[in-house]
């Protein structure tokens, strides 16, 4: 991509609608992570390991909210 980070993404088709369900990424910065989407492409799940090497869970719901975090040093 444009800012450096390097994606996988697997997508679905569900009747008209193409969605990005899941990714992993590798961010210019060192950070690696996953993220699953709803078929509306909305964040639901992300996992990253972050530069400081942290690792943090976050759940979305169908707004993209965030409902909860967890990290862990």
């Amino acid at each position: 991509m444009d800012d450096g980070t390097v994606s996988v993404t697997l997508d679905s088709y569900e009747g008209e609608k193409v969605s990005e369900r899941a990714s992993m990424f590798v961010m210019d910065d060192g950070s690696t992570g996953f993220l699953l989407k709803d078929i509306d492409n909305s964040t639901r799940f992300k996992a990253q390991l972050t530069k400081e090497h942290k690792v943090d869970f976050k759940v979305f719901d169908m707004e993209e909210k965030e409902l909860k975090s967890f990290i862990f040093e």
